[in-house]
């Protein structure tokens, strides 16, 4: 899962690289894979026919070379006189003319056979001198020989090496008596220079073995395995029939051929596997070196094709994290008209939409923001003027017209400025004189009771505010916080603090108490209709938006402070 998550985590380019690159590198490590095992099974069969075939030309020469010996075992089996010379009691008789026959024949066949090393008789007869060379007791025949030789009932049988290991010898029972009992061994020894070579191969790594029915190696390609079990070379089962063989030895795989030769005999040709798949092996490397090869320039197209591709993805996703940031006029250029194309088309409509959008909302929202705006200004405008036409009564029927005259003249100043032909907007001196306009008609009022003190920053003047913003302050100020028979000090102060401007009235009234406080507060903070500060409140609001306001801070019994922030608007 967490692999997944990581991969969709990944960057599109990535992503179309490692798409590219399996499905590019499959192909390729299949046919690798497919060609290493066609290859592996020519070279194995192959090696297995090649076995075949030097297992059936060493069985054939083999075969070729022991014939005239086997001829010459027949022949001396069915010479009669020699039979007779071999089984006669020599007791009392002279065998001199025994030698002499045995010796002139023998003597002709070596010296018409020049691998036969000797002819020699091993023989139960106690009175046939034994000289070593020709005549042998039973009991020096050697017992594995024996075993065999008796074993084959009158047929030769190849016996293996003697024990000086000049000679490998060919055995064949002697019928002695007419009766046919089995009295003797006649062995004829072939010089092994005449065997080994058979056993030589064209391949230096292949093992040749000769090995009788009792699974003794007769003779090897390494002469001195001559004399061992064949199971110290290999699984001794695998000899019972002619085929194909693979086993282990030592760890190492081998594999080769079985064939059955004459006299019982088996020839194995035995090969080492590793050697045998080299050249599997060397091909599967060259492939991989070329699929390596094959891969990097592969790697560098699809990085190269991936980038051109993903850099046009780059320019959607980009354009689209600049309409995040609000800049809904960015637009996509030259995106052709794929399906990448079509993307952009499809932003740059949504973009015009989005501006289309945006501007109409904005325009609803100036309009209604407006008509709010008015709609405050028209409350505040008859709250004044019916404040103001109260004190102008009260002045007219206290003091008669000089008074009332200049009630009238500042009304008439407050209206001229406040009216400003409709616009709602006016500078900040305009708003302090709009102040001035009313604090008269107040002080002919109150007189003396109300003091007001400016602090104003020369240059928030010429900047610019909604208008009926101070006045409504100051009039809060006036009839909520003077106390009887005390004169009420009032201060406004201008200021601009960084890009703001900060319009604040401080009186030192009667203050309010602190539930009340949180719960003026708090109606500040809603749009809720009213005159005075909820009416400022409001206003400041729809004009300049949620960020600005109206703050009070104000402790009972010590007066109260009213702050305005309205950014700097030249």
């Amino acid at each position: 899962m967490n692999i997944v998550k990581w991969y969709k985590n990944r960057s599109f380019q990535f992503k179309l690289v490692i798409g590219y690159l399996v499905l590019a590198l499959i192909p390729m490590l299949c046919v690798t894979w497919y060609s290493y095992g066609k290859t592996r099974n020519v070279l194995l069969t192959e090696a297995y026919q090649s076995a075949e075939q030097e297992a059936e030309r060493i069985e054939k020469n083999f075969s070729t070379m022991v014939e005239p010996y086997e001829t010459i075992l027949e022949v001396l089996y069915v010479d009669q006189m020699l039979s007779g010379y071999l089984f006669q009691d020599y007791s009392n008789d002279s065998y001199e003319d025994m030698f002499y026959y045995i010796d002139k024949k023998l003597s002709e066949i070596c010296l018409m056979n020049a691998g036969i090393y000797k002819i020699c008789f091993y023989s139960n007869n106690e009175t046939l001198p034994q000289d070593n060379y020709y005549f042998y007791s039973m009991q020096d025949l050697d017992r594995r020989e024996c075993v065999l030789t008796f074993d084959a009932i009158g047929e030769t049988v190849f016996c293996g090496t003697s024990r000086d290991g000049k000679a490998f010898h060919m055995n064949r029972l002697m019928n002695f008596y007419p009766q046919g009992g089995m009295k003797g061994v006649l062995s004829l020894q072939i010089e092994n220079q005449q065997i080994q070579p058979l056993l030589e191969t064209i391949n230096s790594t292949d093992e040749i073995y000769l090995v009788d029915q009792k699974g003794y190696i007769l003779a090897a390609s390494e002469p001195e395995m001559a004399g061992l079990p064949i199971r110290t070379r290999m699984p001794e089962e695998d000899l019972e029939q002619k085929a194909q063989i693979e086993f282990e030895r030592d760890g190492i795989s081998k594999i080769g051929n079985i064939q059955s030769g004459v006299f019982g005999t088996k020839i194995l040709v035995i090969s080492d596997k590793e050697t045998v798949l080299k050249d599997a092996k060397a091909v599967s490397r060259r492939m991989m070196f070329l699929i390596l090869c094959s891969a990097a320039m592969v790697f560098l197209c699809i990085i190269c094709y991936t980038r051109w591709i993903s850099m046009r993805v780059q320019e959607v996703v980009y354009a689209a994290k600049r309409m995040g940031q609000g800049e809904f006029d960015y637009r996509l250029e030259n995106m052709g008209e794929d399906e990448i194309g079509q993307i952009g088309l499809a932003f740059n409509q949504l973009s015009d939409q989005i501006q289309e959008l945006i501007r109409e909302n904005y325009e609803k929202k100036i309009r209604i923001q407006t008509s709010e705006l008015n709609l405050l200004q028209e409350q505040i405008n008859p709250h004044f003027l019916y404040n103001a036409l109260a004190v102008i009564s009260a002045l007219a029927m206290r003091e008669g017209g000089k008074q009332t005259m200049q009630a009238v003249k500042n009304l008439s100043s407050f209206y001229r400025i406040s009216l400003n032909k409709g616009k709602q907007v006016l500078s900040i001196q305009e708003e302090v004189e709009l102040l001035q306009s009313y604090l008269k008609i107040q002080q002919m009022r109150f007189r003396d009771s109300v003091q007001v003190e400016y602090e104003i920053a020369r240059e928030v003047l010429t900047y610019r505010t909604i208008k009926l913003l101070l006045q409504p302050l100051v009039e809060n100020a006036i009839h909520h916080a003077r106390k009887e028979e005390e004169v009420l000090h009032i201060a406004v102060r201008i200021q601009k603090e960084e890009r703001d401007v900060v319009f604040q009235v401080t009186d030192d009234g009667c203050g309010i108490e602190a539930e009340k406080l949180i719960k003026l507060r708090s109606s500040l903070r809603r749009s809720e209709e009213g005159y005075g500060l909820r009416n400022v409140a409001n206003r400041v609001r729809l004009a300049y938006g949620e960020d600005y306001g109206v703050r009070i801070e104000s402790q009972e019994g010590y007066g109260t402070t009213v702050s305005v922030r309205i950014p700097v608007n030249e």
